[in-house]
């Protein structure tokens, strides 16, 4: 699953880059990083961990799945500022909702 995550995590703003030059060829801000690059290269580093770390590991398997939970929580907490967007678009027609956002997820099922 952390894989996968990984994925997401550079793919999301790797085709929104893309999507930005598709739009607005001129607008030089597809070519930038921006912040949120920054926050979902970081999530993406960290899935990448804890799938290397879950894969390799021989501990006890309740520390596997205590860290596997605030590896969800830290991967929650990240999501609130990429969704709220890099400032992509026109901000006339669309209005940024500002505060904090974040947004936690729980396992179906711990055992």
């Amino acid at each position: 699953m952390s894989l996968i995550g990984a994925a997401l995590w550079v793919l999301g703003p790797l085709l929104g880059h893309i999507a930005l030059r598709a739009i607005s060829p001129s607008d030089p801000r597809w070519r930038t990083l921006q912040p949120t690059d920054g926050i979902a290269g970081l999530a993406g580093l960290a899935s990448l961990a804890m799938f290397a770390y879950a894969r390799k590991s021989a501990r006890d398997p309740k520390f596997t799945l205590d860290l596997g939970l605030v590896y969800m929580v830290l991967g929650a907490a990240a999501v609130g500022p990429v969704s709220g967007g890099a400032g992509y678009g026109n901000s006339r027609r669309r209005k940024r909702v500002r505060g904090p956002e974040v947004r936690l997820q729980y396992p179906s099922a711990v055992h």
